[in-house]
């Protein structure tokens, strides 16, 4: 209990509570600010004898006065919820096993039944009333309610039959003119010994929480010796909140005997980069009625952790954005459509550079001038883990190719030149180039780099761009190069299996040596994305191997305790110490750029061995990744935003340019496991990735940056700092060119629509939507809705490898039947 609470009570579950006197504020006292004071790890922060100095904390009624003992129950399978009176009230949230045996997995008593904090200048909230009523409307509810001096309170709690969840609903009926700062409610897990915790993001400070501007998919989840519990907003009944930034999600490890996990109202702003505080003294004032919000509780036992982190992410995923998969939003226009606009304005902006090389031309998009912010020259070229030169090249090319454009795809041939052109240091290369100065240079300065500091993710990044080139268009040169790469981050790898995350260049002896930062890491497995693709394109040997050992790798040491930590974790806006630790969540801070690279790594080694053991590793790790994905579209944010993702658990960013890269993983999760549910969400990802062009088109989803750049144009990410707003425009590859260059490989590994025939789904991609999907003898009929208002030909592309070509009109239902044979 935080210092200035006023408790009333008998004994709480967890032991005796000390009885204190009644005591009211007056608004002189109210205006006060008591400093706090935090208390010590693990401990129960002693009691507080003196009144409230700035609010009165409404805690339980009296039960003293009780004059018996009511309880009752609601059952459903393995749910049960039980409320108990009496002179310890409780809710208990208990699993039903299938030998009927019991085990209460959480608990709601003692200091956390009934949090209001709150000061009425005219009645006071706390009341006279001694007991809660409970009532029971039907076999699956529960209703508890209690007289707060005229204000009533109730706590719905449902069984939910068709999620198997239970719902929990809290009202508040105000009189009017109080003073709010917080309702919550909070469950008490029921051990303090936790194998995994999930939050949305971190809150390492005692008046952080975690606010509803990282609700992308809400969720904290907490799990030991595989019986866990999950707790998630009710996004539906986000109308009933009465004003943005209150909606908050909480875990405290620290200042409870054991982890207390809920969700509530408490006034938040964002803080530092990006945190989220709530300041006792920020108060609301609620006119007279009632004030609501509802969540979800999940519980389960049993269960690896991809299963149950699956269970809540499906969960998520098909109460929230399932219901608007069937239109194309926020993808406006045709992915080519999108490239034409994109490209064009690029080249009318002169944005390529062309420079001589070798008697011929090298060059690339230049990136946007924040030299300064990197603490580099400002004219440079990227071929970085972010900004690629290479990849935006595979988008050119592509696209070149199906419009007829010959100067995109002299461009690709210029940017694969560049990337020739860089120095080559036993294989590895700078990822920079300051064109003007004509200087190489091997890593940003402010992402711990140095001009002499070659980033091993970012070359092998570049590589596997390259690799991709070269399975086109094979070039002698394009090959050796990534051969050149891959040789020399096997030959560096460590025993363990890690790849260093970077090496020093010695200009004067020539040789390179790891940097002891992030030198066994998540950056292992930025390495071994390419690692992974060689190995299974080609089934060398020493690839296989060393893909496997990093592998295992990634399986000890990065995914136990998700230590995804890279060069953005720490060094990018969200600056923190790699030993950063968070004491009241308990959880490590991580970016999912290393947890993408991770699961790619796994998928691979899955591919090329088989074993059962990569594939639970990819799955865990993708459902990691999920929670980062944006599920709904939130009032306080003006954004289409389903399909996009976030970044970590430190940072704001929705609809950040990662989503390009990271959906065709997605679709590739599909192929291998045949859950409909990945390529949903892949496909979410591929149109969340142009949401944010500047188009008039767009203005309806994303009315922030719709005309905020030329036509064709983006910023890397909206409310990057944790308030609604556009967040500025970082580099054509992390931005058009990184989705066109997404949107190309999808397109040339799925089609438009792709058909698993063997499966019977199909799927629009490509802005149209699949209406209704039968096999029928030998005849596959699909009905296809074209959704951008574009008369086009499809090509239709199917698991065994065929091929079809088929009219859409705009706006109509198209039938189309296809042989299987």
């Amino acid at each position: 209990m935080t210092g200035g609470a006023l408790s009333l009570s008998g004994h709480s579950f967890f032991g005796p509570v000390t009885h204190r006197t009644p005591s009211f504020v007056t608004p002189a006292l109210y205006r006060a600010h008591a400093p706090y004071s935090a208390p010590a790890p693990n401990s129960t922060p002693a009691p507080n004898l003196a009144p409230a100095p700035h609010i009165v904390r409404t805690i339980k009624p009296l039960f003293d006065r009780l004059s018996g003992f009511v309880a009752d129950s609601i059952t459903w399978k393995h749910l049960r919820v039980r409320f108990e009176t009496g002179a310890t009230p409780q809710w208990q949230l208990i699993l039903v096993k299938p030998d009927q045996s019991t085990h209460t997995i959480a608990r709601m008593t003692g200091d956390a039944l009934t949090e209001v904090v709150a000061f009425s200048p005219e009645q006071p909230v706390l009341t006279s009333a001694r007991s809660w009523n409970l009532t029971k409307p039907n076999a699956t509810t529960l209703v508890m309610s209690t007289d707060l001096n005229g204000r009533t309170f109730e706590r719905r709690v449902q069984i939910d039959t068709t999620t198997a969840t239970i719902h929990v609903t809290t009202t508040l009926h105000w009189l009017g003119n109080e003073v709010v700062s917080s309702v919550v409610d909070n469950w008490d897990f029921f051990t303090p010994q936790i194998d995994f915790a999930w939050v949305p993001n971190l809150r390492p400070e005692p008046q952080l929480v975690i606010g509803e501007h990282t609700f992308r998919s809400p969720a904290i989840v907490l799990e030991h010796d595989q019986t866990w519990m999950a707790i998630t907003p009710d996004l539906n009944r986000w109308s009933d909140l009465p004003r943005a930034r209150l909606a908050a999600l909480d875990l405290n490890r620290r200042e409870h005997p054991l982890p207390r996990l809920g969700f509530g109202l408490k006034g938040h702003d964002p803080t530092f980069h990006v945190y989220y505080r709530h300041d006792p003294a920020r108060v609301f004032t609620y006119p007279a009625g009632p004030v609501r919000y509802a969540y979800h509780l999940h519980l389960g036992y049993g269960n690896t952790r991809s299963e149950y982190l699956g269970k809540v992410n499906d969960f998520l995923w098909q109460r929230y954005a399932s219901p608007h998969l069937n239109s194309s939003k926020p993808q406006m226009l045709p992915f080519a459509d999108y490239a034409q606009r994109s490209y064009n304005t690029l080249d009318s902006l002169q944005q390529f550079v062309s420079i001589p090389y070798k008697g011929t031309q090298m060059g690339a998009y230049k990136a946007e001038n924040h030299g300064n912010y990197f603490m580099l020259p400002r004219q440079l070229i990227w071929n970085q883990a972010w900004f690629n030169a290479q990849r935006s090249a595979y988008g050119l090319d592509y696209f070149g190719r199906l419009l007829g454009e010959p100067r995109w795809v002299s461009q690709a041939k210029q940017t694969a030149h560049f990337t020739l052109a860089a120095p080559s240091y036993e294989g590895l290369f700078p990822a920079i180039f300051a064109f003007e100065q004509d200087q190489w240079i091997g890593s940003p300065l402010r992402l711990n780099g140095g001009v002499n500091r070659i980033h091993s993710s970012s070359a092998a990044w570049t590589g596997l761009w390259l690799w991709r080139a070269h399975q086109k268009h094979p070039q002698e040169a394009y090959r050796d190069r990534v051969f050149a790469l891959a040789d020399f981050l096997v030959a560096r790898q460590e025993a363990s299996g890690s790849i260093p995350a970077w090496f020093d260049y010695d200009p004067g002896s020539g040789t390179l040596s790891p940097h002891p930062t992030l030198q066994h890491a998540a950056e292992t497995a930025g390495s071994a994305l390419l690692l992974g693709e060689l190995a299974l394109d080609t089934r060398h040997e020493r690839y296989l191997r060393a893909l496997l050992k990093a592998a295992d790798f990634l399986l000890r040491e990065v995914l136990p305790e998700m230590k995804f930590y890279d060069f953005e974790t720490f060094w990018s806006c969200s600056w923190k110490s790699p030993d950063m630790q968070d004491p009241y969540t308990g959880v490590n801070p991580q970016n999912n750029y290393s947890m993408y690279w991770t699961a790619e790594t796994f998928r691979y080694a899955y591919q090329v061995s088989g074993e059962a053991r990569y594939l639970e590793a990819m799955l865990e790790t993708m459902q990691l990744l999920n929670l980062y994905q944006q599920v709904w579209n939130p009032p306080f944010l003006k954004l289409y935003a389903i399909g996009g993702f976030g970044v970590m658990n430190t940072d704001g960013e929705w609809n950040d340019a990662r989503q390009a890269v990271f959906a065709p993983l997605y679709m590739q999760v599909y192929t291998l496991t045949g859950n409909p549910i990945w390529m949903q969400r892949g496909i979410a990802a591929l149109r969340a990735s142009f949401a944010l062009m500047a188009a008039p088109e767009h203005c309806e989803i994303s009315p922030h940056t719709c005309k905020a750049y030329p036509l064709g144009l983006m910023p890397e990410s909206l409310a990057h700092g944790g308030s609604d707003g556009t967040s500025g425009r970082s580099d054509t590859g992390w931005g058009e060119a990184g989705a066109l260059a997404s949107a190309a490989y999808v397109m040339e590994q799925f089609g438009q629509v792709y058909v698993d025939v063997s499966r019977a789904h199909a799927f629009g991609i490509d802005g149209v939507t699949v209406v209704d999907f039968q096999r029928v003898d030998q005849t596959l009929k699909l009905s296809i809705r074209e959704d951008t208002g574009t008369a086009r030909i499809l090509q239709i592309k199917r698991s065994d490898g065929k091929k079809h070509a088929v009219e859409v009109l705009p706006g109509k239902i198209s039938q189309v039947d296809i042989p299987i044979k």
